[in-house]
Formats: structure tokens, sequence, C-alpha cells
């Protein structure tokens, strides 16, 4: 089944990680958004091109994350692919 990508805009980016506390309960990594059923996108800061991870949005700890794909440019080239499970 394909699952929903909704992606924040950038003016909302930052409210959205301060909404979700990711800094404090996600160290490291920026929400980039959700798949509109609570949880969230998140790519590690730092990485050239990071791998893309889903989260619960009421835990945002990375160690429950699951991959999502391999690397966020290669996420945007088809065309957010998203398969829930």
């Amino acid at each position: 089944m394909e699952g929903d990508v909704y992606l924040y805009l950038l003016k909302d980016l930052i409210e959205r990680n301060d909404c979700y506390e990711t800094k404090t309960y996600a160290k490291g990594y920026i929400n980039i958004g959700n798949n509109g059923g609570g949880e969230a996108f998140i790519i590690e800061l730092g990485k050239d091109d990071p791998e893309v991870s889903i989260v619960g949005h009421g835990s945002m700890d990375p160690a429950l994350k699951e991959f999502v794909y391999s690397s966020f440019s290669s996420w945007i080239a088809s065309g957010f692919e998203y398969e829930e499970e």
C-alpha cells in the first residue's frame, strides 16, 4: 500500500520541529514532514544526502525509526515513493 507524504514548507519547518521537540527527542535529526498518520519523516543532520526514515510523533526516538529511502536525493528522484507496511 502506498503511503502519504506531506513535506513541510520551509516557513513551517522550525515551528514543526519545535512543536514535536525534535531537538530533545531526536537529537541530530530534523523532521521534514509526515505521513498524515502520526509519523514523522526524519533525516540526520550533518550528513551528505542522508537516509530518510520515519518515526512516530509520540516518541520521536531515532532508535525506533524505520527505513524509507537510502538517500534524500534518490527519494526526490523517485517522486517521494513511500510504502507503508
